[in-house]
Parts: C-alpha cells; sequence; structure tokens
C-alpha cells in the first residue's frame, strides 16, 4: 500500500510513513488477531441482512466476500476484501466525499486537506476510520504535508488540541476524593461507621451533594465486587461480567435522571440505525443500528451522547466481532455527532463533542469526536485508565481513585455538553424528522462496501483492473 503524497516526484526518495503511522492504520495488524468471525454475532454487518436493507439481496456479493478469504463482514476489522468490494468502497467513499456542500479545509501554504487527505486514502485497500471521515492517527495525516507550515497547523489543531481538554475537578472535589484513599480494611470500617454526609465533615469546603453521594457509593459499590471475588478480578470472567459487575457504577455516575440517561447492557444505537436506513426503500425492512454495551441520552431530545463498547480479552480485540471496536467507536460516534447536527437550527459543528468509552477487562479509555473544518472528524483519546487485577493495600487503592476521577471528569464534560444539545435542539421536534439547517453537512459515515447495491456501481478507474 502505497502512502506516497499524490503530487511527490516518483524519481524522489519514498518517504511514506513507518506502519504505525500510516493513513489507514497497520492492515498486518489488524489481520492478524482477526481472521476468524463469527456471523451470526449481534454486531456483525451481515451480507443478507444488510444487503435488504439496501434494496439489493443478490447473492453476489455474498460470494465476493466468502471468496475473498473474509468472513461476511467486510469491515474495518482486517478482513480480505474482494476486488469488488474494495471497488464498491472505494465508489461509496468518493460519494461521500463529494456529498460535502461546504468548503475544505485550507491549510497555510494553500494546499486543501481534504483533497490531499482524499488521494491517500483511495489507496487505502481495505475499511479504515478515514473512510467514514474520521481521523484517528494525527500523525500519519501530518507527514503527508511537507509544509512546515501545514504541519505546525495540523499539529496545533490535531494534537496539541488547546482549549479541548476535559474539564478539571474543583479543589473541594479532590479532596473529597483523597478522603478514601487508605487500605481496604480501612475502608471497610469506614463504611460500616460513617455515610456520605459524614465522610466530609472534616472538609473545610465540600462538594456538592450528589457528587459526595456518588462518589461514596461508587468507591462502596467498587469494593463489594472485589470482595465478592475474594479481592482479586482476573481475566476468566466473561464479558458480561465485566460490564454488569465490575464497571457497574458507571450506570450512577454516567447520569442524572431524567434528564441523561445511562442505558446499560446490549442496546442498539439510535443514531446509528438512522445512518443505516437512510436509503432504505419502502419494500425493505428495516435494520437496527449497532448493538453496543452501554449508551448515555439525552432524553427529552432522544439524542446519543455516549456509546460504550467493551471487549472479552484485556488489550486484545473480542475475536468474535465483524467490527473492531476502535472502528465501531469511530462510526458511532461519527453517527451521534451528524445526528445531533440535524436537529439543530444552526451550524454548531465546532461545539458539539461525543464520547465514546471502550472496556477491556480492568482497562477502561476514554474518547471524544470533534469536527474538524471541512469534511473530517477527529477521535481523540483521553487516556486509558485500570483497575487494580488485586485489591490488597492502598497502593491498589489509589488506581481505584484514579480511574474513578477520570470517570468524574468525563461525566462533568459530558453533562455540560448535554446541556449545550439542550440548547441547540430547544424547540424543535423530538421524532424522526430533520429539522436542521445542516448547511455543510458531511455525508453519512460509511457502511461495509458489500451492503451497497452493485448493480449501482461502477469500477473506478484508479483501480487499474
Amino acid at each position: 500500500m502505497s502512502l506516497k503524497r499524490p503530487s511527490q516526484d516518483p524519481n524522489k526518495e519514498d518517504r511514506r510513513p513507518s506502519a504505525k503511522r500510516r493513513v489507514g492504520g497497520d492492515r498486518d495488524a489488524q489481520e492478524s488477531s482477526h481472521e476468524s468471525r463469527d456471523e451470526s454475532n449481534d454486531d456483525s454487518e451481515g451480507v443478507s441482512d444488510d444487503n435488504s436493507s439496501n434494496g439489493s439481496s443478490s447473492s453476489s456479493s455474498n460470494s465476493n466476500s466468502n471468496s475473498s478469504g473474509g468472513s461476511g463482514s467486510g469491515s474495518g476489522s482486517g478482513n480480505h476484501l474482494s476486488l469488488t468490494q474494495i471497488a464498491q468502497m472505494q465508489v461509496l467513499f468518493q460519494m461521500n466525499f463529494d456529498r460535502f456542500r461546504g468548503q475544505d479545509w485550507l491549510m497555510p501554504s494553500g494546499a486543501p486537506f481534504d483533497r490531499v487527505l482524499f488521494g491517500a486514502i483511495r489507496d487505502v485497500h481495505y475499511e479504515c476510520p478515514l473512510h467514514s471521515f474520521v481521523i484517528e492517527n494525527p500523525d500519519a495525516v501530518i507527514d503527508l504535508f511537507p509544509d512546515a507550515r501545514d504541519q505546525a497547523e495540523l499539529k496545533r489543531v490535531l494534537v496539541d488540541r488547546v482549549g479541548e481538554q476535559l474539564p478539571m475537578l474543583t479543589a473541594a472535589e479532590v479532596a473529597y476524593l483523597e478522603l478514601f484513599n487508605m487500605d481496604p480494611k480501612e475502608l471497610l470500617e469506614l463504611f460500616a461507621e460513617k455515610g456520605w454526609r459524614a465522610v466530609g465533615d472534616s472538609l473545610q469546603e465540600k462538594p456538592a451533594d450528589d457528587f459526595q453521594c456518588l462518589v461514596y457509593n461508587s468507591v462502596h459499590q467498587l469494593l463489594k465486587v472485589y470482595r465478592g471475588a475474594s479481592m482479586v478480578v482476573c481475566q476468566g470472567y466473561p464479558e458480561s461480567w465485566i460490564v454488569n459487575r465490575l464497571w457497574s457504577f458507571l450506570a450512577d455516575a454516567l447520569q442524572s435522571p431524567p434528564k441523561v440517561e445511562f442505558q446499560p447492557g446490549k442496546v442498539p444505537s439510535q443514531a446509528s440505525m438512522y445512518r443505516r436506513n437512510l436509503d432504505r426503500s419502502r419494500d425493505t425492512h428495516r435494520i437496527a443500528g449497532h448493538e453496543v454495551d452501554g449508551i448515555v441520552t439525552l432524553a427529552s431530545r432522544e439524542l446519543e451522547l455516549l456509546v460504550m463498547v467493551a471487549t472479552k480479552k484485556n488489550k486484545g480485540p473480542n475475536i468474535t466481532k465483524a467490527l473492531d471496536d476502535r472502528m465501531k467507536l469511530c462510526k458511532l460516534n461519527k453517527d451521534m455527532h451528524d445526528r445531533i447536527r440535524l436537529k439543530t437550527r444552526h451550524n454548531v459543528r465546532k461545539s458539539i463533542v461525543t464520547f465514546g468509552m471502550q472496556i477491556s477487562g480492568v482497562n477502561a479509555t476514554f474518547f471524544t469526536l470533534r469536527q474538524r473544518d471541512g469534511r473530517f472528524y477527529q477521535l481523540c483519546s483521553e487516556g486509558s485508565e485500570t483497575l487494580p487485577s488485586a485489591w490488597m493495600d492502598l497502593a491498589d487503592t489509589n488506581c481505584v481513585m484514579q480511574t474513578l476521577n477520570k470517570v468524574l471528569t468525563v461525566r462533568k464534560a459530558l453533562f455540560s455538553m448535554a446541556r449545550d444539545v439542550s440548547k441547540f435542539t430547544a424547540g424543535l421536534a423530538s421524532d424522526s424528522s430533520d429539522t436542521g439547517s445542516g448547511k455543510d453537512f458531511a455525508a453519512a459515515t460509511m457502511t461495509s462496501p458489500q451492503l451497497i447495491p452493485s448493480s449501482a456501481l461502477d469500477r473506478p478507474p484508479w483501480l487499474g483492473l
């Protein structure tokens, strides 16, 4: 896969990025962990089901998928794609690229960011987040621009991200968290002797009551879970236990009923369903959105703000999933962002932030998605935290409190965005109608290439076949 800049002189030295900085990601690394697929999995973008939603029930796409060496997925999880699927993917990407009604992001040198990135993406012969207009690896993108001024601007926006970090907890909130920094035995005594109101009596300034109650209950709940597991959480626990037991405190931390609600368990994304049925004809059935392991919604507007996906293996992919977890987060966050924008009266593209969480055993990684100038969005990692595998001493308690601190900062940013979205969408219908302006609305997130009716597509000229 060549990632040379389109204007590069072929006689000059090949300055393509290293594997970890390639625009489309390291395909070899993806393929090594995704050789088997369970087509019956709820997350699968199965050919027979989704083809019908696009007005096509032919078996040609299915046979193409199977003959290519992949499963029925064909999504960005590293499967081998047939030549037909590659052609379909490239055509769909160009169609979505051309739909955009706004202006390209112009670099200081005058280079059009969108066009330069387009030239590199169309050489990637497997689905990556960039096909859904989501930047995940900013370093690889910066490498495409030789001008130092452009690189400095891209670093400022995509890497430094000044002013975009999660909010900090107040001094009073931090002081309250520190009251729980003790070994497990001392914590047991604390919970036996004091309720949440009494814990902070020694503080000169207490945080809000709901904050105190949430912290108290979260630590207490986690301690109960660890005690039930003999204080050791091994990696052999099933995904359902990890999500529903170990991380169960998230249900209270990430909601504020009745305005902001957390839906736990295997639930389909409504934003994903809306996107996947955009071109559905009347004679085809409606298909559900991607299933996730938790969704936070602005209840009054029926808009999603945060999605959570879980992986069975610690720091590893769940090989039964047809769609890679990170790819799913990219797609879902863009779906949520686009859906909110369609519900607003004014252009608020720079004001909307959506959130994602990836749970992998005792680890949790937090993400935000924002739209940049032009067509592209950026999925940004806001850091990872780890609960202790064994909770034995003060050091392990520190890990618990550090993780809780991160969750609380996400909560603060999430609730702030919920208030903003409520204002942006005030007075608009809460049903499926779209009353927003969407003047420069980008095309929908790309779905798997074989899900597009093959009869409507021509082989792209750059395929060279």
